[in-house]
């Protein structure tokens, strides 16, 4: 068995970037986040002013939330702002932290993502749980 390093690598080199992740502006319609969420296969989309600062993210287990609490067709859901239905406080990592504090993070608070910023709060992508997972096996068993 290979030693297991990874768990104490940076976060910063093993990020999905933001250019691979779902992303909108927090100006945009919640059809649009959905959009996102769905071209690129993840259950969250972090939303982002014009300087990519994050403001808020929203996964898929908040949109089936929204549908059983909210009492309204949920095709009137689309035509809201963002904004409406994202959480403004959410779980982040800074870029510098080791993934085992990754993991602890995404354990303590049962999340398989977890968006990634600057010190200045800026969304540089996110640590995805599948990721991680492949890398300790890759490193443990070859």
């Amino acid at each position: 068995m290979k030693s297991n390093n990874y768990l104490n690598d940076l976060v910063s080199n093993n990020i999905i970037t933001i250019d691979k992740i779902p992303h909108v502006f927090d100006n945009v319609l919640f059809k649009e986040a959905i959009d996102s969420m769905n071209e690129y296969k993840l259950g969250i989309v972090c939303v982002v002013d014009q300087k990519n600062l994050l403001k808020g993210v929203f996964t898929d287990g908040d949109i089936r939330r929204k549908i059983i609490k909210i009492q309204k067709p949920f095709s009137a859901l689309f035509v809201d702002d963002v904004l409406t239905h994202t959480n403004l406080k959410p779980i982040t990592i800074d870029e510098n932290k080791k993934i085992k504090d990754a993991l602890k993070i995404m354990n303590r608070n049962k999340i398989w993502d977890l968006p990634v910023i600057s010190k200045k709060g800026t969304l540089l992508g996110l640590i995805h749980m599948n990721n991680i997972l492949k890398k300790i096996i890759d490193n443990s068993f070859g």
